[in-house]
């Protein structure tokens, strides 16, 4: 079954079908900023899960499941097994590896073991989505060109969501690590946020001598 489906997540596919997935993401930062403008805000991570769901709809069955639109979950399939969480919380792998630290993934100079993060599993059971296409296409395309469907997911809902809000997290002592708990599944405490609009970009005023 996933050798069938594997196609419709190659590169060539997936450039074929960009709109469809900007349609999606952009309903979805509409919505988010006027629903987060109260006291409690929103989970985003049930919103994610949302945007996840209507794209996975309009490209494996061409509809989507309007989960954004209605501002209801679709079940709970979206639940996520990561077996793999041990594995990046273990000091043979990762320095301090419950501390937030995005900055290990970019620094040349950091000896942790990052191959040991596969957030995405590996093998034939593996994710979809986070398929690479062949290596004739890989070869083909732009160096900057986003990778797979997942990647491409990703970075453009964070793009939007930088570019259009500032974000305000309402539940400030939150114990995100301390209330997550993992066994099969990772059940993962409410991360509740207001989407205000962005402030403008500050350029200093140019002195001119």
């Amino acid at each position: 079954m996933k050798k069938l489906l594997s196609h419709a997540f190659s590169t060539k596919a997936l450039m074929e079908q960009e709109d469809i997935i900007q349609s999606s993401i952009d309903a979805f930062i509409d919505k988010i900023g006027p629903e987060s403008r109260t006291p409690r805000g929103l989970n985003v991570g049930q919103w994610y899960q949302m945007v996840a769901f209507d794209i996975l709809g309009d490209m494996a069955f061409g509809e989507s499941f309007h989960c954004v639109e209605n501002a209801l979950t679709n079940g709970r399939q979206a639940e996520i097994y990561t077996s793999a969480w041990t594995v990046t919380h273990d000091e043979k792998y990762f320095h301090e590896p419950y501390v937030f630290k995005p900055e290990r993934w970019i620094d040349i100079g950091c000896k942790d073991v990052k191959e040991a993060s596969q957030p995405f599993s590996l093998g034939p059971r593996g994710c979809l989505g986070r398929n690479h296409g062949k290596k004739k296409e890989i070869d083909q395309r732009p160096a900057a060109h986003i990778h797979s469907f997942a990647e491409l997911e990703i970075s453009l809902i964070l793009a939007k969501i930088l570019h259009r809000y500032d974000l305000e997290m309402v539940n400030k002592d939150l114990d995100w690590e301390g209330q997550s708990h993992v066994h099969v599944m990772w059940w993962k405490p409410e991360l509740r946020v207001r989407f205000l609009p962005a402030a403008p970009p500050f350029f200093p005023s140019i002195v001119k001598r």
